[in-house]
């Protein structure tokens, strides 16, 4: 059950009985195991201690557990709540950020407003990376914002509503339309189901420069469209992974305005770019659709198999550059509808799968390239193909042969065919 957070409970926390309340509780254990006895005790410590502040408490020290995982080790002393840190930008990505900001020519003292600041995750980044800027910040919420300021005592922040800016015209802002419910649950279906729609937010801020976080799966072929009501839409689409963490996997979209958007040598804005990140938020491996790089993604063959395959960076699939990336790699594709792209060398750091056979998509066959092939543990990857990878290594796979090397099986459709091709464990370049 979400607990209900005030701006009284949040100024509790900072007296000193709320500090002394926090600082006992900090000291106790709350996994799942331990939640109820660690809530008795604290119970038969405090009797007369109110329910709201008792679960306010509770709900604050489990926060602050998730959060310095997802958040970074600075938080470890924020005030915030678990709905907040689920809903928060993960630590990697607000500094990739907060770096790209000043990067792309903004000046370290300009102005920068987060509209949706919730608990002041983004300002901190930015705050963190040098920032000697003006930072504000303003939300609907009270609660929220008494942690914010907080947690970034160094920023301004009032409430506001983000459909109605009352700050510098010049200022970037950023905006989170909510893609959850208020106790974190994921809810978006669409531009029009997130809190503000993201139809009237680009309605908005039509003339401001402006960075949008969004989910990952926006259709971003409508978008430059039409808009989805606004007119024709001329930013930048940035699709951000994290790989090697907990954290890891396609995080967001960020739609960035036209007037922040980097200009290549011919003056030709960049509309799509995907962008991997490590854990401390470096970039890994970053493509966009420059001229130069949608020039050679022209020339990216598709042909036979070749030693090895690879299946990009999910960023780089849902950006929709493939095969940019492709053309910088020296691969090219099985299919041109198909991610799974192929080779005879993987570039450095990316996984890849050794080709160890290629078969037709039959049971008897895939079957019998196991016996010629055994293996401890299979992993299937299925692209293309309407099959249940689970159904697929039981029919074919009935009894692991222990000793034996870990193996691959890649279901891909290849022209009007289901292939499949038997390969080693995965491996990094």
């Amino acid at each position: 059950m979400a607990v209900e957070l005030s701006p009284d409970l949040v100024e509790w926390w900072a007296s000193p009985a709320g500090e002394a309340v926090v600082a006992t509780a900090s000291t106790l254990s709350w996994t799942p195991a331990d939640s109820l006895s660690s809530t008795t005790h604290l119970r038969r410590l405090y009797p007369d201690l109110p329910p709201e502040l008792l679960s306010g408490t509770i709900d604050l020290i489990q926060a602050r557990h998730r959060a310095v995982e997802k958040l970074g080790p600075e938080t470890a002393h924020w005030f915030l709540s678990l709905a907040a840190v689920q809903q928060a930008t993960p630590h990697a990505v607000a500094h990739y950020r907060a770096q790209r900001l000043f990067s792309m020519g903004l000046r370290k003292s300009g102005s920068i407003h987060d509209a949706t600041c919730s608990i002041g995750t983004e300002l901190a980044a930015l705050r963190a990376a040098g920032a000697t800027s003006e930072l504000s910040g303003s939300d609907t919420d009270p609660a929220r914002l008494a942690m914010a300021r907080h947690n970034v005592p160094t920023a301004a922040f009032t409430i506001a509503d983000c459909l109605m800016p009352c700050w510098d015209e010049d200022a970037v802002t950023l905006l989170d339309p909510a893609r959850r419910t208020a106790t974190g649950q994921r809810r978006y279906r669409g531009p029009d189901s997130t809190i503000p729609s993201l139809t009237t937010v680009l309605e908005t801020y039509r003339y401001r420069p402006y960075l949008v976080k969004c989910a990952p799966g926006i259709d971003w072929e409508t978008l430059f469209t039409d808009g989805w009501g606004t007119g024709p839409w001329q930013g930048e689409v940035e699709i951000i992974s994290i790989i090697g963490s907990r954290e890891g996997g396609v995080k967001e979209a960020a739609l960035w305005s036209a007037c922040l958007c980097e200009r290549t040598n011919s003056a030709i804005p960049v509309s799509r770019r995907a962008t991997v990140l490590n854990p401390q938020g470096d970039v890994v491996d970053q493509i966009a659709d420059d001229p130069a790089a949608t020039a050679a993604a022209a020339d990216v063959t598709v042909d036979e198999v070749g030693s090895i395959l690879i299946e990009p960076d999910g960023a780089i699939v849902r950006a929709g550059l493939v095969r940019q990336w492709a053309a910088r790699s020296g691969l090219w594709q099985l299919d041109h509808r198909i991610a799974h792209l192929t080779g005879d060398q993987a570039p450095a750091g990316v996984p890849y799968y050794p080709v160890i056979e290629q078969l037709r998509y039959r049971t008897a066959e895939l079957k019998k390239a196991l016996r010629r092939h055994p293996t401890s543990s299979l992993e299937i990857l299925v692209r293309g193909v309407d099959v249940d990878p689970t159904a697929v290594r039981r029919a074919i796979l009935p009894k692991p042969v222990a000793g034996a090397p870990a193996r691959t099986l890649v279901i891909s459709r290849v022209g009007t065919s289901a292939v499949a091709f038997l390969c080693g464990a995965r491996l990094v370049g």
